[in-house]
């Protein structure tokens, strides 16, 4: 199993910055967990996946280069399953 995240701290679109000015949001943290299975001497991997685990809206990036407010946002929660399956010989096999 694996767990992790993200904490960015400011946003700061590149013209708001040569204006010297920069928009502070709140601290937000984007936890993305992830379990898998890969049976040892098999071909194959199987995994379930949620990115942005509590579903949070972040403001990621912020533009004002032509005299409007653009914003983008991060992604909305995802979650999957992930199977990958390797042809051919095994490495580490005798």
């Amino acid at each position: 199993m694996r767990l992790s995240s993200a904490a960015p701290g400011e946003a700061c679109g590149r013209c708001a910055a040569r204006q010297g000015w920069i928009r502070r949001q709140p601290d937000y943290t984007i936890m993305n967990v992830r379990f898998g299975l890969n049976p040892e001497g098999s071909h194959w991997l199987a995994e379930l996946y949620v990115k942005n685990l509590t579903d949070k809206n972040a403001i990621i990036y912020t533009s004002t280069g032509n005299f409007d407010l653009r914003q983008t946002t991060n992604e909305p929660r995802v979650y999957g399953l992930r199977v990958n399956y390797r042809f051919g010989k095994m490495n580490n096999s005798e």
